[in-house]
């Protein structure tokens, strides 16, 4: 256990602070939608039978979690990061093979007086399992063999996920490329990544065959400057190679404009297609007008 005088020495009660008022806001908000002026009956934030109480359950569990979490020995985290890993991955099989479907996502396991989502664990665990693994000075992420470690900890609980269709939470370990980026992954990498989230909601606004022609033009007239940049020797031996990699990139972000249709149809879940459609809409025509 911590010493309690520096662990409160530690913490930063902005940010605390800021935390607790937007969950406060966030609870009221609850209440807020729920509340019925004309009910007959007395309604109250603290009934946890409405939906405000059980986020108040869920509140103070937080709270709980987070003392825990405080007063606990970073070495406990680092000992068992790799058991915890392993008891989330585990948790993700049993709720792929016997979760019932909730809303099209077979990601919710019944524990009797509640319900709990496995990947939502999955998040922090790969996190530990990540930095364990990452955390030792002789480990470095140019070498290959570290990317290919650190790939299969970030995508063993994807796949599970994906296979209980919960392709939201899914997404969230996207974010995990700017910690890798932080360690020394390519930044191209991570233009890509920003590069086709862009694409993906161009071509849900505009034709598909309107941006890959954009697409191609981009790439023709770079790679005219190219060649009109290669005025020595040295410029013109990377001149193909350059070439070369701009085909490439213009390729993937064709592929990923051809590639919407399946994502949107095939991966996202019907509440999540409806969603995007919405947010487009109210982007295309923001005061509903037309």
């Amino acid at each position: 256990m911590r010493n309690v005088d520096k662990i409160s020495s530690n913490i930063d009660w902005i940010t605390v602070g800021f935390y607790s008022l937007f969950v406060l806001l966030g609870w009221f908000n609850i209440f807020a939608v729920v509340y019925d002026p004309e009910a007959e009956a007395t309604q109250s934030m603290f009934d946890f039978s409405m939906n405000a109480g059980k986020q108040l359950m869920w509140i103070c569990t937080a709270v709980v979690l987070i003392i825990m979490i405080l007063v606990i020995d970073f070495k406990f985290y680092s000992t068992f990061a790799y058991v915890i890993y392993g008891l989330v991955i585990l948790l993700l099989i049993i709720t792929t093979l016997i979760a019932t479907e909730v809303n099209g996502s077979r990601s919710w396991l019944d524990v009797g007086f509640t319900r709990i989502q496995p990947a939502e664990f999955a998040k922090f665990a790969t996190a530990l399992a990540l930095a364990k693994y990452m955390s030792p000075v002789n480990v470095k992420f140019e070498r290959f063999e570290t990317k290919l470690v650190s790939a299969f900890i970030l995508a063993l609980p994807c796949v599970f996920i994906l296979l209980q269709n919960e392709t939201g939470s899914t997404l969230v370990f996207s974010a995990f490329i700017l910690v890798l980026y932080r360690e020394g992954l390519s930044g191209v990498i991570l233009l890509i990544g920003v590069m086709s989230a862009l694409l993906l909601v161009l071509t849900l606004i505009y034709d598909k065959f309107i941006i890959v022609y954009v697409i191609g033009g981009l790439a023709f007239i770079v790679i005219l400057y190219l060649i009109q940049a290669a005025t020595n020797s040295t410029k013109k031996r990377l001149l193909w190679r350059n070439i070369f990699v701009v085909t490439i990139v213009g390729g993937i972000c064709c592929g990923v404009v051809f590639g919407v249709d399946f994502f949107v149809n095939k991966v996202l879940q019907e509440h999540q297609r409806n969603r995007v459609m919405v947010l487009i809409d109210q982007e295309l025509d923001p005061k509903g007008v037309g």
